[in-house]
């Protein structure tokens, strides 16, 4: 996504850069048509800025359902490690059964 936003960037300051320096009064005609050729065309840009704006967005909602659900996977690891106490539990009156049998 850092990636996505700096060719955006980039991009878009290109894209304002060319633009100002096609329409300026002083700009000579072939300078105006190398500009024109090197600029992104207006739907790239609108499209570039929509993506961006989309990989934040989703970013951000995956950022909240993460941090929202850090309890429920507290939640589990405590179930989990009140299970291992239990099995932990179970086995010691097995072990402390069956040494008293055959001890």
């Amino acid at each position: 996504m850092l990636v996505s936003g700096m060719s955006f960037m980039s991009e878009l300051s290109r894209y304002c850069i060319n633009n100002t320096a096609a329409n300026h009064p002083t700009t000579s005609a072939t300078s105006k048509l190398i500009v024109e050729e090197s600029s992104p065309s207006t739907p790239t840009v609108v499209v570039m800025t929509y993506l961006f704006f989309a990989a934040v967005l989703a970013f951000n909602v995956l950022l909240y359902f993460f941090i929202t659900n850090m309890s429920t996977f507290e939640q589990i690891i405590d179930r989990d490690n009140a299970l291992d106490v239990v099995r932990n539990n179970r086995q010691r009156r097995l072990m402390a059964t069956s040494n008293r049998t055959h001890g």
